[in-house]
């Protein structure tokens, strides 16, 4: 049963041994059932286990982070300086709402509400000023 082509890595390799088992036992179990196997486990690393699929809320491509990000590493730098804005705006005018924000940062009302959804912005109890 054994391959004569592969050659074992030193040190006894778990996921080695553990493929090599699961392989064996697909073998007898379809021989046993008069079956072709149709696919055989792959085992993956933990560190590629641990790995979370994320769409970036700016391009929409997907990439990989541990993390569960909202941002890849190519529209983090626009994702900071849009919200730096937004924060220096708010500490120029405390009382604004998202709509405002937007209007006078000539950004989307989406991006706002998506920072609010994220956590990064906060309601607070305030007033409002009358519109002029």
């Amino acid at each position: 049963m054994q391959n004569q082509g592969s050659t074992q890595p030193s040190g006894g390799d778990m996921a080695y041994k553990m493929r090599k088992l699961t392989e064996n036992f697909l073998e007898l179990f379809a021989r046993r059932k008069n079956c072709v196997i149709l696919y055989k486990i792959e085992f993956v690393p933990k560190e590629v286990r641990r790995m979370k699929r994320n769409r970036c809320k700016y391009c929409f491509c997907m990439f990989q982070s541990p993390d569960t990000r909202m941002v890849c590493d190519d529209c983090k730098k626009l994702d900071e300086t849009l919200f730096d804005s937004v924060e220096a705006y708010l500490k120029k005018y405390p009382n604004s709402n998202a709509l405002q924000i937007s209007e006078g940062l000539e950004i989307p009302l989406y991006v706002v509400l998506r920072f609010i959804d994220e956590g990064r912005l906060q309601f607070s109890g305030g007033r409002f000023e009358k519109l002029k």
